[in-house]
């Protein structure tokens, strides 16, 4: 296995980079949006030219990003968009799913090519560079906020894309009655999207630590919440998990780790669960190629104006994205440094 080190810089816990991978593209754009998803995209037929074209095993963004039993954990959660579909001239876009919690927004979508045309265009730009993902507000502005996007290319038929909206104070007040449409666009994929709304559909917990630190744990993200930044701080760098019987040994099977393998991890890292989270399935092909190791310091409280306030106080959550999605129904605690915490529901 790949020293987890080289896979994550000390920076990616303050601003995600991109991956280190050359079938993953992830750009940093300062525009914000609604996201967080995942779903399933099972067959799909759409008319295109007169010609009927009908794909069949997509492989559909849950499963690309996390594993092959994402759709069902997010399924049974009631998480699945189930085929909310757009088209253009030569892809239709599928909205899987969106994920929100109280700090991040993910929206997972499937790129999926209607023609012998666009499918070349797939195999000829497999990191889904051929377009970008931005987000409007209900004028149909662009907005500023801390967002972001990766594109994973699974076979030739589909390109899976996540876009991130991190949720400081400001950015929930924007959008919290409106939403705001998120568009797939470039030269072959025109203006594809969908309005979104960052309503908090995921389960969270949170665990106090001696020095009064609140970790928080979601599915798709742990977070350190303070009340002040400091982007030294690389606490959330080393963690293991709590597991319910059973829960650790259905968490490896999902990312194809053997007991073996484990054994070995666990020799050459005190914090191998949170190498597992981080780079979740793609830890046994040495390339971060999901969407973990990134995240973000932000302020989560502001004034109206959306400036901070000292006199009142603010917090900063320190956010870290997980690669591997996390049952929630498995977890019980956490090992954080010389401590052994568990979680309040």
């Amino acid at each position: 296995m790949r020293d987890i080190m080289d896979l994550l810089d000390d920076e990616h816990i303050i601003e995600a980079e991109p991956a280190r991978s050359v079938r993953v593209k992830r750009r940093k754009i300062r525009l914000s949006a609604v996201a967080a998803a995942a779903a399933v995209c099972a067959a799909l037929t759409a008319l295109t030219a007169g010609a009927v074209v009908i794909y069949k095993n997509i492989t559909s963004s849950p499963e690309t990003f996390y594993d092959s039993q994402a759709e069902k954990i997010l399924d049974s959660e009631g998480l699945l968009k189930h085929g909310e579909t757009v088209s253009s001239e030569h892809f239709s876009v599928t909205l899987d799913s969106v994920l929100t919690d109280d700090y991040l927004c993910r929206v997972l979508m499937t790129v999926v090519p209607l023609d012998d045309s666009a499918k070349g265009i797939v195999r000829g730009a497999k990191d889904g560079s051929f377009f970008t993902v931005q987000a409007k507000d209900e004028s149909g502005k662009y907005f500023k906020g801390n967002t972001d996007f990766r594109t994973l290319c699974a076979d030739d038929e589909s390109i899976a894309v996540s876009f991130n909206i991190y949720l400081d104070h400001k950015t929930k007040e924007l959008l919290k009655d409106t939403g705001c449409r998120i568009e797939l666009s470039g030269s072959y994929l025109k203006n594809a999207g969908f309005t979104v709304h960052p309503e908090k559909n995921l389960e969270t917990r949170t665990a106090k630590t001696a020095n009064g630190m609140t970790l928080y744990l979601s599915p798709i993200e742990l977070v350190r919440v303070t009340d002040s930044y400091d982007p030294g701080n690389k606490d959330l760098r080393g963690f293991n998990f709590i597991w319910k019987e059973g829960g650790r040994e259905r968490f490896l099977e999902r990312l194809g780790i053997t007991e073996k393998q484990d054994e070995i991890n666990r020799a050459k890292s005190k914090w191998v669960d949170w190498e597992y989270v981080c780079v979740g399935k793609f830890i046994n092909s040495g390339v971060n190629g999901g969407l973990g190791g990134g995240g973000i310091g932000l302020f989560t409280d502001y004034t109206p104006d959306g400036t901070l306030n000292d006199e009142l106080g603010h917090t900063c959550a320190m956010t870290m994205d997980f690669g591997g999605l996390v049952d929630m129904n498995d977890i019980i605690g956490i090992e954080y440094g010389l401590e052994t915490l568990m979680f309040e529901e």
